[in-house]
C-alpha cells in the first residue's frame, strides 16, 4: 500500500520517444495490434531503463491540428494513468487513425488497454491482490 503513494503519476521525458532510430526499432522488430481506430506497436526492449516508453505518430489524415492535438493529449493521459501497469521496458508507439478522433476518453482507454491486454504487455495482478487492496 505504501508503494502505491509513492508512484508517480507524470510523464517524465524520458518515458517518452524521441529518437527516430528509437521509433524505426519499434516500428521494424515490435508486434504491431490492430484496431479500426489505432495502431499500436509494441517492442521489449533488452536492455536499457526499467519503464515503459511511449511514441505517438499521427497523419495529417486524423484531422485539423485541434484533432490530432487532443487524440495525442489522451493518448498521453490514458498511458501516464496506466504506465504502472504496463510491461516495463516495453516501447509503445500509437498511430491513430482518423476514427480516433470520434472516441471521448473512456472508450480510447477501453480500446487500448483491451489491445495491449491481448498482446500480453500489462502486468497481471491476481485478483486476490485486488481483493486485499479493497
Amino acid at each position: 500500500m505504501s508503494d502505491e503513494k509513492t508512484r508517480r503519476f507524470t510523464l517524465s521525458y524520458s518515458e517518452r520517444l524521441h529518437s527516430q532510430k528509437d521509433f524505426k526499432i519499434v516500428f521494424n522488430l515490435g508486434r504491431r495490434l490492430v484496431h479500426p481506430a489505432i495502431f499500436v506497436y509494441t517492442h521489449e526492449r533488452a536492455a536499457g531503463p526499467e519503464f515503459a516508453r511511449i511514441g505517438i505518430s499521427i497523419s495529417k489524415k486524423v484531422g485539423i491540428a485541434v484533432k490530432r492535438n487532443r487524440v495525442k493529449r489522451l493518448l498521453r493521459e490514458i498511458f501516464r494513468l496506466n504506465k504502472y501497469s504496463i510491461k516495463p521496458r516495453l516501447d509503445l508507439v500509437f498511430v491513430p487513425k482518423k476514427e480516433a478522433a470520434e472516441f471521448d476518453f473512456q472508450q480510447l482507454e477501453k480500446i487500448v488497454l483491451s489491445m495491449l491486454k491481448s498482446a500480453s504487455a500489462l502486468i497481471s495482478r491476481g485478483k486476490d491482490n485486488e481483493k486485499n487492496n479493497s
